[in-house]
């Protein structure tokens, strides 16, 4: 399976991406611009993906995202964003399925 990748939602010309923008369940729920960008990115992280870890659920909560090929967001690639979290989670559960299955 290839690494999954981010793309930029909503930007002319690019389809085929699984949407994790809110008001999805995978959307960060830390405004930017409450919290600004880099506070709300560590806050999705530590708040919303590092629970599913420990308990050991974040497979099932992402559910089908796991072998998409690309998720969206509508912030720019140049930018920090949410997604890139989900990006490294996904790519680390589908290496570690990759290894047990050699």
């Amino acid at each position: 399976m290839e690494l999954m990748y981010r793309v930029q939602a909503r930007k002319k010309g690019v389809t085929g991406y699984r949407n994790v923008c809110r008001p999805t369940k995978f959307g960060n729920s830390f405004s930017i611009e409450e919290y600004g960008r880099t506070k709300a990115v560590q806050l999705y992280k530590e708040k919303t993906i590092r629970p599913k870890i420990k308990n050991d659920t974040i497979e099932e909560w992402l559910g089908d995202l796991i072998d998409a090929e690309s998720i969206g967001c509508t912030c720019p690639l140049t930018l920090l964003c949410h997604a890139d979290v989900l990006v490294w989670v996904i790519n680390k559960i589908r290496k570690y399925r990759r290894i047990k299955n050699e």
